[in-house]
């Protein structure tokens, strides 16, 4: 319960969600790459993720997943 190591690692998550937004957005520009199988994984990770999530939260999160992770 250290508000240090917390803040520490709060701030970390961001620094790799931000860097994963880069990659995810350039990857994205160049059209589908992902086969059903990562699709998959991906679903269930993120879903997985949602669990910690705040409530308040949730819908908006499943809502961006699912416009991100839908075929064009």
């Amino acid at each position: 319960d250290d508000k240090s190591s917390r803040l520490a690692l709060a701030w970390a998550r961001e620094q790799v969600r931000l860097a994963l937004v880069d990659v995810l957005e350039r990857e994205r520009a160049r059209g589908p790459a992902a086969d059903t199988d990562t699709v998959a994984w991906l679903w269930l990770a993120a879903c997985e993720a949602l669990a910690y999530e705040p409530e308040a939260a949730v819908s908006d999160r499943a809502h961006a997943l699912a416009t991100f992770l839908r075929p064009r």
